[in-house]
């Protein structure tokens, strides 16, 4: 994931620029004179190095992973990623500073602690406030206010790019607002469910 991830950003970089600037000039980006272009991509999750080469090929090292590959995007949120050991088509959703992967079976989140800083930090869920964790719709709400729910149990369904993604309690307690409404379009750090504060215990 961190490979595609960081194959993801530079082929966005490589479509913008040859799309506003045309000939040679288009691929001077990820050249070196008498050497190749050598990229570090920083996630919190750990560093890819991709390694520019020709015909659009890159040398990928993560550590875990070395390989050469090949990317191409098949619109601007769909990619098809050759590796050496097989082939991926995955979907790509930037939101602030998460890029989120959606592959046939999984769902992955990428976190990129530069673009986070410059964002100044969105909305997380707490064990108090479930928020939406990216743009989605409300497929169903599974609690209402005043209900009583237990830590992990599923309040809320959302889908984004054909995944269903549970939002679970992160603590025991009761209902309070209820955001989400079924049918609904969210965005990310939309307010979906809340639970009353919990009470103080005596000592």
């Amino acid at each position: 994931m961190l490979a595609q991830g960081a194959l993801f950003i530079a082929a966005q970089a490589r479509y913008d620029l040859a799309k506003n600037v045309s000939g040679a000039w288009s691929s001077l980006a990820f050249r070196r004179f008498g050497s190749q272009a050598k990229t570090t991509y920083d996630f919190d999750e750990g560093s890819v190095v991709l390694t520019a080469g020709p015909d659009g090929l890159f040398g990928v090292s993560t550590g875990d992973l070395t390989s050469t590959a090949n990317i191409t995007l098949v619109s601007p949120t769909e990619a098809i990623t050759q590796f050496d050991n097989g082939r991926t088509h995955s979907t790509f959703v930037s939101v602030g500073h998460k890029l989120h992967i959606f592959t046939e079976s999984s769902h992955y989140i990428l976190h990129r602690p530069q673009a986070a800083a410059e964002e100044g930090g969105a909305a997380t869920s707490s064990a108090d406030n479930l928020v939406s964790p990216m743009p989605a719709t409300v497929i169903d709400v599974k609690v209402k206010s005043g209900d009583t729910v237990t830590s992990g149990q599923v309040v809320a369904v959302l889908e984004s790019m054909k995944m269903e993604i549970n939002i679970r309690a992160g603590r025991d307690g009761v209902v309070g607002k209820v955001g989400a409404v079924k049918g609904t379009s969210v965005e990310e750090g939309t307010l979906l469910v809340s639970l009353e504060p919990e009470e103080a215990k005596p000592e």
